[in-house]
């Protein structure tokens, strides 16, 4: 199903900021291919004619060679990624004219044509504690502020990219299915809350606060609980490779849980118009401040101990942000009262707990010392954050406008982009029962790729898909008119390729066909 996603938002791509719908009809491949030919034949003409050898004549042919050959050149090329693109394959597979179809799927694979668009493969990565323990007296940094480019270079230098590892498409496939319609769609992280028990004490956190208030919170949650946590103890040789394989269980949890963090951060910070509601850069802003003060005030004080390399700055600020917000302050006092505290009204939670401006890094470490106390006997921690991450990915992927994700598929897909049509996928062809179906060791049925069912299903879904993508262009780009008639054209051809991948669903799992 993932790489089924992946070849469908290339498929929006092509009709949506190419003119692939145009050229792949017979129209379309006859101006292909007369093009390069007519280009040589001028470019023939000329050189015949070339009979002046004045100067200025000497000049101007020159000029005319270079745009002549650029001209070639570039028709060329054209010509040959026409032939050798995934429309090509597609209707020779769907003509059945499997010799031209193997070898131009083998041209692709040798050339490895499908990784300019595996754009799901990787994901932005920022963290709101690495850039807040940055080195200020950095020249670059420096520089770039004094000219009034600090901010571009900030989300340039501080956020990084990083293969989206294989536990987390497994962690991400497997929670939405087991979650209903609505949960999928709008739970922000209460279905898992509510399955642990914790919903009543930390809803705070959740649905009473706006949505960029939530990730900076969890975000805080997740730094300071992975730093702060108490390493698993290496497993012991009689114990066997059962006590060795959980711990790796849980080394590959938490690196999921830090990826899909920080990328839910990267899109607060660098894409805030892939997140719905108002992203308010000031309260970014605010809580970078509290954090900058927090460090330049206690940083030289933990510089001074044998133990400071040891640990990298990230974890020293998470390691004082529980000590002064979340470890048994005398502001908090009992879990009890703290908890009773956290359910009450929202003003004066903020005053009992010194936190009068609402500044989530706060916030953030005083729920993380909850979690590392055990108060509330949360069997598994790690997984219960990794679930809220889950929702909040679908909730922000749910709505998001259509306009902001044609928009980012200009520049590339997103993974929340991604969670967005898998949601749709699931509530309407009925995966989450076919989920809970598996979770109870009952064989799903009618949702085998080897039979061709789902992809099917999601074939024809995603031609509604790509009129809603094709619509949402039609508003954000200039030529929305040459859009529309190119989408229109491309909507048939997609139909076409839907059907093809019902008789042949070879052709709608495989990677390199994208």
């Amino acid at each position: 199903m993932y790489e089924l996603i992946e070849m469908q938002l290339s498929l929006m791509y092509d009709i949506l900021y190419t003119k692939a719908a145009v050229i792949h009809t017979w129209y379309g491949w006859c101006i292909r291919v007369v093009s390069p030919a007519a280009t040589l034949t001028a470019f023939l003409l000329f050189q015949l004619d070339n009979n002046d050898n004045s100067d200025a004549y000497r000049v101007d042919a020159i000029v005319t060679y270079v745009l002549l050959l650029g001209a070639l050149v570039v028709e060329t090329t054209s010509l040959f990624r026409a032939i050798g693109s995934s429309w090509t394959c597609a209707s020779l597979h769907a003509r059945r004219w499997d010799l031209l179809y193997g070898a131009l799927v083998c041209i692709r694979r040798r050339f490895k044509a499908a990784n300019s668009r595996r754009w799901l493969y990787s994901i932005g990565q920022y963290s709101l504690l690495g850039f807040c323990t940055r080195d200020t007296t950095e020249w670059r940094s420096r520089i770039t502020k004094r000219v009034g480019l600090g901010d571009w270079w900030n989300k340039l230098h501080y956020s990084s990219t990083t293969e989206v590892s294989q536990s987390a498409r497994d962690l991400v496939l497997g929670a939405i299915p087991r979650r209903e319609l609505g949960d999928m769609r709008n739970a922000r992280g209460r279905w898992i809350l509510q399955k642990v028990g914790l919903y009543d004490e930390i809803s705070w956190s959740i649905d009473d606060a706006d949505f960029d208030q939530s990730i900076l919170i969890w975000h805080v949650v997740t730094v300071v609980y992975l730093c702060c946590r108490e390493p698993a103890p290496p497993a012991a040789a009689e114990a066997g490779n059962e006590q060795a394989q959980d711990q790796s269980a849980d080394d590959l949890l938490a690196e999921t849980v830090r990826e899909l963090s920080n990328y839910m951060m990267f899109l607060y910070v660098v894409r805030p118009e892939m997140l719905p509601g108002p992203v308010r850069g000031s309260r970014y802003d605010n809580n970078c401040r509290g954090l900058d003060t927090l460090w330049q005030q206690r940083s030289p004080e933990l510089q001074g101990r044998d133990d400071y390399g040891a640990r990298t700055p990230r974890e020293h600020l998470a390691r004082l942000l529980l000590r002064e917000y979340g470890d048994d302050s005398d502001d908090r006092g009992s879990g009890t009262s703290s908890s009773s505290h956290r359910h009450a009204d929202a003003s004066s939670i903020q005053i009992e707990d010194n936190n009068p401006h609402g500044l989530a890094y706060i916030d953030g470490a005083g729920l993380a010392g909850m979690l590392l106390s055990d108060e509330w006997g949360v069997p598994d921690v790690l997984q219960m954050i990794a679930e809220v991450w889950i929702e909040m990915l679908c909730y922000a992927a749910r709505h998001c406008s259509e306009i902001a994700h044609s928009k980012q598929l200009s520049n590339g897909g997103e993974l929340v982009t991604a969670i967005g049509l898998l949601v749709e996928y699931t509530a309407r062809s009925n995966f989450h029962r076919d989920g809970l179906a598996a979770a109870n060791g009952t064989a799903p049925a009618g949702t085998s790729m080897a039979d061709g069912d789902a992809s099917t299903r999601a074939a024809e879904i995603s031609t509604t898909d790509a009129d809603a993508y094709r619509r949402a262009a039609e508003i954000s780009t200039a030529d929305g008119d040459a859009n529309a008639d190119a989408s229109t054209r491309a909507a048939d051809i997609s139909t076409a390729d839907a059907d093809a991948s019902t008789r042949a669903p070879k052709l709608s799992v495989d990677p390199d066909v994208c």
